[in-house]
């Protein structure tokens, strides 16, 4: 029986894949006595040794995933219990690992199709949230919904983006994200008037005053830079907010994701990289490297005292380690890099604790699987930098 609780839409594809009948007794399946049967057993997973030593026994690669559609039957509960977690002899399992691959591109449609459909459930009630807090008007809501219908989506900024004049939380239509480059940023509540940026060119220093998005990104890609250590830290709203900005103009809704049902974040440490965490020399950065190639994640840090949790809830984590403090705000999800799997936007603050060094980034968590951790992306396509002159 499967140890990693598969969702809704994969199941029924599966079942549906294979004309909801048993894969070992070739009887129907009523949905209350479906069980989806992994044929290379899933207890492998957890002795990678062993794992391998059946994939080289059986000609299989050894990226093969458990958890594929290439290795999920469905079957009933009874028939799945008589199996338990027995490895089939090699002919056997190639056997049924053959009609499982015949079906899996079926399935996955079935699935896509499902996920598509709930998806929209999950628009509509985030739109219901909205309208009846006063956040939008009826009018807000039927246009939406009439741009959702024309394939142009909205998209919910999970945390806040502040700009001089208003704060920018929930649903957001994209076509008005772009809007949002000339919103001022400064003045800021207890932070700069308006940010000044330095360029250094043939001997000689030339200052720019910038207050939104799109003026730093100008200056940005013209060479300027934060001249000072406050002026830097301040630059991390400047680019919060741009990248939220860019990330939505780019921004797909997602066929697959392995960041829902269930949720999964920056509150899940087990899943989260050692290359989030601040360094602040070239000897933490290749310690940093060995961990993460080791497949370290930051709970283990965590558990051997290495990394101190501050605080964390479902969208934002602060943490100390080697001192350095961080702290980190998911922005937005959605398919950031077009390959049809949700991702999550996060920016991050990461500050000496003794001292004024401060600096702000951005990063794309990716996770290709239900088994597998977050994969950290630089972002660089949501920098000023990406875009040419």
């Amino acid at each position: 029986m499967s140890t990693t609780k598969l969702s809704s839409a994969r199941r029924i594809a599966i079942w549906e894949a294979h004309q909801r009948n048993c894969i070992f007794c070739s009887m129907p399946i009523y949905y209350e006595s479906l069980e989806i049967d992994h044929i290379i057993p899933e207890r492998f997973s957890e002795n990678p040794d062993e794992l391998k030593a059946v994939l080289i026994g059986y000609d299989l690669p050894l990226d093969f995933v458990l958890n594929s559609l290439n290795n999920l039957l469905p079957c009933h509960a009874r028939c799945n219990n008589r199996k338990a977690g027995t490895l089939f002899g090699k002919s056997s399992a190639l056997f049924y690992l053959e009609i499982a691959s015949s079906k899996s591109k079926e399935a996955f449609e079935a699935e896509r199709a499902a996920l598509k459909r709930s998806r929209g459930d999950r628009v509509l009630a985030s739109l219901s949230i909205a309208l009846e807090s006063g956040e939008l008007s009826s009018g807000d809501v039927l246009d939406i919904l009439k741009r959702i219908e024309q394939g142009v989506d909205a998209f919910e900024a999970i945390s806040e983006i502040r700009f001089s004049n208003r704060i920018v939380q929930g649903l957001l239509k994209q076509q008005d994200a772009e809007a949002l480059l000339d919103e001022p940023i400064c003045p800021r509540v207890h932070g700069l008037d308006s940010l000044e940026m330095k360029k250094d060119e043939n001997g000689k220093s030339s200052r720019l005053v910038v207050t939104t998005a799109r003026e730093w990104a100008q200056a940005r890609r013209s060479g300027y830079y934060a001249p000072n250590t406050y002026a830097i830290k301040e630059e991390a709203f400047f680019l919060r907010a741009y990248s939220f900005i860019r990330a939505m103009l780019a921004a797909k809704v997602a066929d697959l994701s392995y960041v829902r049902n269930p949720k999964r974040g920056v509150y899940d440490l087990e899943l989260l990289p050692v290359t989030l965490l601040p360094i602040l020399s070239s000897d933490d950065e290749e310690e940093i490297s060995k961990m993460h190639h080791a497949g370290t994640s930051i709970q283990d840090l965590v558990q051997s005292g290495k990394v101190i949790v501050e605080e964390r809830s479902s969208h934002y984590l602060s943490l100390k380690y080697q001192g350095m403090g961080a702290a980190y705000w998911e922005i937005m999800r959605a398919d950031l890099n077009d390959d049809g799997i949700e991702d999550i936007l996060i920016s991050h603050y990461k500050y000496a604790l003794e001292g004024t060094l401060g600096v702000g980034a951005i990063s794309i968590l990716q996770r290709k699987s239900a088994i597998a951790k977050f994969e950290l992306l630089a972002g660089d396509e949501l920098l000023p930098e990406s875009e040419g002159a």
